[in-house]
């Protein structure tokens, strides 16, 4: 959205780097000044990013606060205006199996590891497997004990994060990892376990950039902000994801579109 809305509105030329790597390698590029603009989520770079936080304001307001001072004082980064969906981590699994094991939020399905029920496939996305904000400190969190954890190892499955839907929806696996704003939650009829602990932060979008970057091209800055605003919630974000993912939309005509629909090109 961000590179339609800008070559839609200024004249500033744009290098399309979407490729440039994964979000540790993308933090680096901004860091140091390998690149300019980068759309990130506030509970990632709370959570994930040295230092690291092991704990976030449960507000999403604070959150943003929050990190968006720590970015500007430690690192010379600017956060624009953040979006009000959260694209939070989710553990998902079928009604049926829910009913079934008695598992409706984190906590149970701990219990129900240590307790020995470790038949059960679980399909985690490969990013989420190794990331603190992912499955090693959920696993912590939550209390699984790593005798359970060893022995449901085969049943630890990690895929590519596009994958885990197929999984559940073929009944290959009882619980799987999800994004909260993913279409396939609705279309599938899939329910996310609850997470009463409070382990995962608020992921808002927010679009981060090099201070002098904005300093030279303000009209980024002006459009990039609209942005934000126009994402205002979960719903929002499905629906666009699902003409993409689901329906085979292509990308930038859906975000063209939207970004018209909202009035911010």
């Amino acid at each position: 959205m961000a590179y339609e809305a800008i070559t839609a509105t200024t004249d500033v030329p744009l290098v399309d780097e979407t490729r440039y790597g994964g979000s540790s390698a993308v933090w680096g590029g901004l860091l140091e000044s390998a690149l300019d603009l980068y759309w990130d989520y506030t509970g990632t770079i709370w959570s994930f990013y040295p230092p690291q936080h092991e704990s976030s304001p449960s507000d999403p307001a604070t959150l943003y606060d929050e990190m968006k001072t720590e970015i500007r004082d430690e690192h010379g980064l600017e956060a624009l205006d953040r979006g009000l969906f959260d694209n939070t981590y989710a553990l998902l699994a079928s009604p049926e199996w829910m009913d079934k094991t008695g598992v409706r939020s984190i906590s149970d399905l701990a219990e129900h590891v240590n307790s020995g029920n470790i038949e059960d496939k679980i399909v985690l996305g490969e990013g989420f497997f190794g990331r603190s904000d992912g499955w090693p400190g959920l696993a912590d969190y939550y209390g699984f004990e790593d005798d359970a954890l060893a022995a449901w190892e085969d049943n630890i499955e990690v895929v590519d994060s596009g994958l885990t839907y197929e999984f559940l929806r073929t009944d290959m696996a009882a619980v799987g990892m999800g994004f909260a704003t993913n279409p396939q939650i609705l279309v599938y009829g899939l329910e996310t376990l609850d997470d009463d602990e409070n382990f995962f932060p608020v992921y808002n979008p927010v679009p981060i950039g090099r201070k002098e970057t904005f300093e030279k091209h303000p009209e980024i800055r002006t459009v990039l902000s609209k942005i934000g605003p126009a994402l205002k919630d979960n719903e929002t974000m499905q629906a666009l994801n699902k003409q993409v993912a689901l329906d085979g939309a292509d990308p930038q005509v859906v975000a063209r579109e939207f970004l018209t629909s909202e009035g911010v090109i």
